[in-house]
């Protein structure tokens, strides 16, 4: 056999030798030295897709609802007035529910 041959005929070897051998992430596996994901990344990853559903979903509900452009306009800003209105009252509002309950 010449040198040339040995050579390619070892590269060969090498190549199916490499195909065979097991990547890095299974090698840590077997040890037990696996990457776990962090619990931030964990739940970033479920906040993410639950983001998305929200999107989706409420994309699919004003595609879907009955109502014409100017009605459901009229319907979201009055929820949004009264979910405004619950979250956060008026100061006034405030400090009278508060002076009611010193009286």
């Amino acid at each position: 056999m010449t040198t040339d041959a040995v050579r390619k005929n070892a590269m060969t070897s090498l190549a199916a030798l490499a195909a065979y051998a097991p990547a890095t992430s299974e090698v840590l596996r077997w040890v037990g030295l696996q990457r776990r994901p962090s619990r931030l990344n964990s739940f970033a990853y479920g906040a993410a897709w639950f983001g998305a559903g929200v999107a989706v979903g409420s994309a699919a509900a004003l595609l879907l609802t009955p109502h014409n452009g100017p009605e459901m306009r009229r319907r979201l800003r009055s929820q949004a007035e009264r979910a405004k209105s619950y979250v956060a009252p008026e100061q006034g509002d405030a400090r009278g529910i508060h002076s009611q309950q010193q009286h």
